[in-house]
């Protein structure tokens, strides 16, 4: 019979009814940036039990980075998951104890070979797919970003960069040429009137 008493205290959100009971953890793949966990769950309602399994990670941080004339930086590579190349923002893994911001700027100069000039901002957060992973993505916000000497792509990092007007990128996206969803989402919030401040042309 499993033992349910890793199941975590109330939280007293009015959702507590929601959810479910979990047994002892334990990890069934351990990978160098990932590991992938499987949980014994009941459900509360029915008291219908079953295997869960999640994807763990480090945070994540996608990076909106503009320069002097509002082009935004953006890259193309190859991604193994849709076996398609795929056109994305700078974004990578937040070390541990690392704050998203440098974590922006770090990956900034690895995958596009471009500096921040001035202090850079999270526009906001979200959990990637809260179905089967644990982790958070950050988007920061960068603007009149320069050219550095050359970029610091990692060994197991085949990249190209380009720059595009901000407008012409919230447009491609409107017409579903960005499938990358976090990146879609990313562009968007520079479309948004909180963010007004940007310019658009």
């Amino acid at each position: 019979m499993t033992d349910y008493t890793h199941t975590p205290p109330p939280q007293n959100d009015g959702f507590d009814h929601l959810r479910w009971e979990l047994g002892d953890t334990q990890t069934v793949l351990q990978l160098k940036f990932h590991s992938i966990e499987m949980t014994p769950s009941r459900n509360p309602r029915t008291g219908a039990e079953g295997n869960f399994y999640r994807f763990c990670s480090q945070d994540w941080v996608n990076v909106l980075a503009l320069t002097p004339q509002n082009e935004l930086i953006m890259i193309r590579q190859y991604r193994h998951g849709t076996r398609t190349v795929e056109t994305e923002v700078p974004a990578g893994i937040i070390e541990p104890g690392e704050d998203p911001i440098p974590a922006g700027a770090r990956e900034l100069l690895e995958e596009a070979g471009y500096l921040p000039t001035t202090p850079g901002r999270i526009l906001s957060k979200v959990y990637p797919n809260p179905a089967i992973q644990n982790n958070t993505c950050y988007f920061v916000l960068f603007q009149n970003v320069v050219p550095a000497e050359s970029d610091h792509q990692e060994p197991l990092e085949h990249i190209e960069r380009f720059l595009i007007p901000l407008k012409k990128a919230i447009q491609k996206v409107r017409q579903g040429e960005f499938m990358h969803a976090l990146v879609a989402h990313a562009i968007l919030l520079l479309n948004t009137p909180e963010f007004r401040g940007v310019d658009h042309a």
